[in-house]
């Protein structure tokens, strides 16, 4: 009875001084295109079907692999960057199978295990295309599931014990009804006390610069799918996508200085430089601005979605259907000859398959 007497005190009082912080990501909670799962944290549940990733052996087959920006968020509908890259590649003559693997607020730890848990035991890809983003920094230490063994290679780490995992588990099992949940402030409380273990399972040696962590394990990520493609004998190209804050930083230097999101970007790209196989997606003027008029005085045209169609903030947002078919044309400059060619490799590799079939 104490108990109880006690969390309806604090549950009054909580509500009285109106403290109901923001929880990170809430929609996560209880959302159902979205399942929690031990090898990548969440996970779409089409990508736990059998049949997500497969294709007609006739055809080469590219998967795109990354986060909202290969998602397509907000976008969709066949507007996504894959699904106009596949357009134009048809209308070049190449029969593809384009896959889209991309996973809204993931990041690159987590790209690599659904790739190798769940992609590469299914389908053996022509081409792998790998978008890179800013905040793939940040989400490789707060949902990290690879961390950096001494001899600096990636081992893998357990999903569950990050504090996404534990927050989600924390509100699934609690034996209350979601409506209760969802209302309480304590229970609210409860959960927000998750996000203190965000930055737990970075070792020692990163503790004082978790972002350098994060950062050098899109590295070794890359070297590894580097590694995989060799082995696998698929070609790789990595797309390093320009965040918005980089363009208004270039068209108003003063505001922007030292944005975050601008300078993780500046570091991946001087991270990568070295690489042959990078596609930098980066777009020249006038595609600088981005929102309401306010926003773009100077009406010029626009490539990221407004404060409408995605709820992040100016300098972090997405793009629109016009940036994300220059994505595609920008991607498809580099692949659509080679893809053909392997379209052509494929072929003899079926006739040649065939011929000894029928000579035996």
């Amino acid at each position: 009875m104490g108990i109880c007497v006690g969390i309806v005190t604090v549950e009054l009082v909580l509500r009285v001084f109106s403290y109901k912080p923001k929880l990170q990501r809430a929609f996560y909670l209880t959302a159902a295109w979205y399942v929690p799962d031990n090898e990548t944290i969440v996970i779409k549940p089409a990508f736990l079907r059998e049949d997500y990733f497969s294709s007609n052996n006739n055809e080469t087959t590219i998967v795109t692999l990354g986060d909202s920006f290969t998602e397509g968020y907000p976008v969709f509908n066949g507007k996504t960057y894959p699904d106009v890259l596949k357009g134009l590649l048809w209308d070049a003559g190449c029969r593809v199978n384009v896959i889209n693997a991309g996973q809204g607020d993931t990041g690159t730890d987590q790209h690599l295990k659904l790739f190798t848990t769940y992609i590469l035991p299914r389908l053996k890809p022509d081409i792998v295309i790998w978008s890179i983003y800013s905040n793939d920094i940040l989400d490789n230490v707060e949902k990290a599931v690879y961390t950096i063994s001494g001899n600096n290679k990636l081992i893998p780490i357990d999903g569950p014990k990050s504090w996404f995992s534990i927050r989600q588990l924390i509100y699934d099992k609690f034996p209350l009804s979601a409506t209760i949940k969802n209302d309480s402030y304590l229970f609210n409380l409860l959960l927000k006390s998750t996000e203190r273990l965000q930055r737990w399972q970075v070792p020692e040696t990163y503790k004082n610069n978790a972002e350098e962590w994060g950062l050098q394990k899109i590295k070794l990520a890359v070297e590894e799918m580097n590694r995989l493609a060799k082995t696998y004998g698929f070609d790789i190209y990595y797309v390093i996508i320009t965040n918005q804050s980089v363009y208004l930083q270039q068209a108003d230097t003063l505001k922007w200085k030292d944005n975050i999101r601008a300078v993780s970007h500046r570091k991946i790209e001087a991270m990568l430089g070295d690489q042959g196989n990078i596609i930098n997606a980066r777009f020249n003027n006038p595609y600088i601005r981005s929102g309401t008029k306010d926003e773009n005085p100077t009406g010029a045209p626009d490539i990221f979605a407004d404060e409408k169609r995605d709820g992040n903030v100016l300098g972090d947002r997405h793009f629109n259907e016009t940036g994300y078919r220059l994505l595609a044309d920008k991607v498809f400059q580099h692949l659509h000859f080679s893809d053909c060619v392997l379209s052509n490799k494929k072929a003899g590799r079926d006739r040649d398959r065939i011929r000894h079939d029928t000579s035996g």
